[in-house]
């Protein structure tokens, strides 16, 4: 695992994104616009992953569905059987079918982060995987599975799904190291063509720092020089409107502040 492989550590638990759906159920009214919604599950999911809970998408949107898969040792089982939450069948409303909304049951020690949406027909057992419950946020503060979560008589169905806890003693390493980061900047990043001439250039912090930017606060007309590093710039933002920079005083130092500097 790790920046652009395709999947992330959360610790004992390993994580994929999937963006492709088989579409369930769906409903073409009701929601936003009164548009209705669309229930699917991931398809394509890799090798060794297992699908966590089905995504739905308001029809008033434009998709941009992804849900987690998982994959680890010991971290994930099948449940021992479905609940049914809610069905569609009661529902006088343009509908593809019925819909059926159920709750994986897990097996003693793990946890439900989504639901899955069928037909009529329970689905198998091993269509959908339950968390160990040591790795399972309730407080939904964790890692979003991406699944959606269901009222009922206008109660939401909090308690029973949660999200993923990242468990992953550095949890910086999926991010992209020095050599990637350079990589991405030189396809991604923009490039700026000045006028010959631009009479106002940017520079970097240090040298305008070192160049005669003064701090001015509040309360004190005489402002304080800044050292290169800025260390006794405020910091933390708990003092906002109580400093601020400004140029240095001599008309000739300011002028060379204004030009910039690129080097």
């Amino acid at each position: 695992t790790g920046f652009a492989t395709g999947s992330i550590s959360l610790g004992e638990l390993e994580v994929c994104q999937v963006s492709t759906f088989t579409k369930i159920w769906s409903c073409n009214e009701g929601g936003v616009d009164n548009l209705g919604a669309s229930f699917s599950k991931p398809a394509s999911i890799p090798s060794g992953f297992f699908m966590l809970g089905c995504y739905c998408q308001p029809n008033s949107k434009q998709p941009s569905r992804w849900v987690l898969a998982g994959k680890g040792s010991q971290t994930l089982q099948i449940p021992v059987d479905f609940s049914l939450v809610w069905s569609s069948e009661s529902l006088n409303i343009k509908q593809d079918g019925h819909g059926y909304f159920r709750l994986p049951i897990p097996p003693q020690g793990y946890k439900a982060v989504g639901f899955i949406v069928t037909t009529p027909k329970k689905p198998p057992l091993d269509e959908i995987s339950c968390v160990r419950s040591d790795l399972v946020d309730v407080s939904t503060l964790g890692v979003r599975v991406g699944t959606f979560c269901i009222q009922v008589n206008g109660e939401p169905n909090l308690t029973n799904v949660g999200c993923l806890k990242n468990m992953n003693p550095n949890p910086l390493s999926y991010m992209p190291n020095l050599s990637q980061v350079e990589a991405i900047m030189d396809v991604y990043s923009p490039w700026i063509n000045f006028h010959p001439d631009e009479g106002c250039l940017p520079s970097s912090v240090p040298w305008f720092f070192t160049n005669g930017a003064l701090l001015y606060q509040n309360g004190s007309s005489t402002p304080s020089p800044i050292d290169p590093a800025g260390s006794h710039v405020p910091q933390g933002g708990s003092e906002n409107d109580s400093y601020w920079i400004a140029l240095p005083v001599d008309e000739n130092d300011a002028e060379r502040d204004k030009k910039g500097n690129l080097q």
